[in-house]
């Protein structure tokens, strides 16, 4: 209501304005209805300085803000921070020249290094990006580095390497500078093959999160993760069966 208040309060002030700047027309004048012309751009441009007046106080904010968005800028002076998102896959072998077969991807899959989308802040340097894809693919720390591929123009088969930046590799080169678009960016070994030994998630998914997902066994009555629910069945049916048998002996 506030708010409602003081434009009405705003409209006032300027029809006051505009009444006070507006010229006395002589009552001759009025009677030919006859516009004197010469004073008619020193009036308009009074009327205009009036209402600028009036709410010059409100334009200077929506003037700074758009300053400060040019800038790169939001309101509390920090920088807008930008994103780059992109999907990575990584090779086992350190001479791998071709896209993973389906095969393949099942079995990286199988093992958790399935293909991942990876999020990183476009200002980030070469260590932070280095550690974000670390963290996606734990494995890759033992390799003795890496080197990103992409496939070949013209092929969805070969792979050719990436150029590598003077200070190493980074999001804002790979966003702003590389023709990577949106295709599929391969991650291989450079000195030693990786070991995809399955990882123990104890009860986590295949992404390494906490598993949430809980079904009950019908047969033993125990909640049972999700993702370990099939093999358990089979387990606990032959258990059961045998103590059937047993009791009948």
């Amino acid at each position: 209501m506030s708010n409602q208040l003081r434009a009405a309060e705003l409209l006032r002030q300027a029809a006051s304005a505009l009444m006070n700047t507006a010229p006395e027309t002589p009552s001759s004048e009025r009677r030919t209805n006859v516009t004197p012309q010469t004073n008619s751009g020193a009036c308009e441009m009074s009327v205009q300085a009036a209402v600028r007046n009036v709410f010059s106080p409100y334009n200077r904010g929506s003037s700074v803000m758009r300053g400060a968005k040019r800038r790169g800028q939001t309101g509390t002076g920090v920088l807008a921070v930008s994103y780059w998102t992109h999907r990575y896959c990584i090779l086992q072998s350190t001479c791998q020249e071709t896209v993973p077969t389906r095969e393949e991807k099942h079995k990286l899959y199988k093992l958790g290094f399935g293909e991942k989308k990876i999020t990183f802040q476009k200002n980030d340097d070469p260590l932070l990006f280095k550690q974000r894809i670390e963290e996606s693919f734990p494995a890759l720390e033992k390799c003795g580095e890496y080197e990103l591929l992409q496939s070949t123009v013209g092929s969805r088969v070969f792979l050719e390497k990436l150029q590598i930046p003077k200070n190493g590799y980074n999001a804002n080169f790979f966003a702003n500078e590389s023709n990577l678009g949106q295709a599929v960016c391969y991650i291989r070994p450079i000195q030693k093959d990786l070991e995809l030994v399955k990882h123990d998630f104890n009860d986590k998914g295949i992404d390494g999160t906490s598993e949430t997902v809980y079904e009950e066994c019908m047969e033993c009555k125990t909640a049972i993760p999700l993702s370990q629910l099939r093999d358990h069945i089979k387990m606990c049916s032959q258990s059961i069966s045998s103590e059937v048998s047993l009791a009948g002996k």
